[in-house]
């Protein structure tokens, strides 16, 4: 289902990185008390993300937003990144800080996930290249290295 704020924040993705910056500063404010998937800072940022808008996700980190925002999953922007294959955005996010450990509700960590994209091992490159846990185990006990074995040897 469409998340109310979609409607909302579809013109701000419209409007130039300078534009944007300027409503930030006079006071458009994402921020309350709940970090939910539902709640217009994370549909901001899922949408910067999916839509490869670099400058406004640098825009809502630099304005101290967003960086452990959570899905009902506990998934980070991180996980989003790497559901969107978006290794630009990846990169970005551990630059800025994103939990390249962080367990989502499954006890899956962002490299377990990008397991799962099957053939974008760029990202799964990546997240090892910045120093994921590649025997991190899930609630079911599999690792990263166990998922990628079964999907290679399989």
């Amino acid at each position: 289902m469409e998340s109310p704020y979609n409607e909302i924040l579809s013109p701000i993705f419209r409007v130039n990185d300078a534009t944007f910056a300027m409503l930030l500063d006079q006071g458009v404010h994402f921020e309350n008390e709940t970090t939910k998937i539902n709640h217009p800072l994370a549909q901001a940022i899922r949408e910067a993300i999916s839509k490869d808008h670099i400058s406004i996700l640098k825009l809502l980190l630099t304005k101290s937003y967003g960086i452990n925002v959570e899905d009902g999953e506990g998934r980070t922007p991180l996980f989003w990144a790497i559901d969107s294959r978006r290794e630009n955005m990846i990169n970005l996010l551990l630059d800025w800080g994103d939990n390249i450990e962080l367990k989502d509700k499954y006890d899956c960590t962002p490299l377990m996930y990008a397991t799962f994209q099957g053939p974008y091992l760029s990202n799964v490159k990546t997240l090892l290249d910045r120093g994921a846990d590649i025997d991190a185990k899930n609630i079911e006990g599999s690792s990263p290295l166990s998922i990628i074995k079964k999907i290679f040897l399989d």
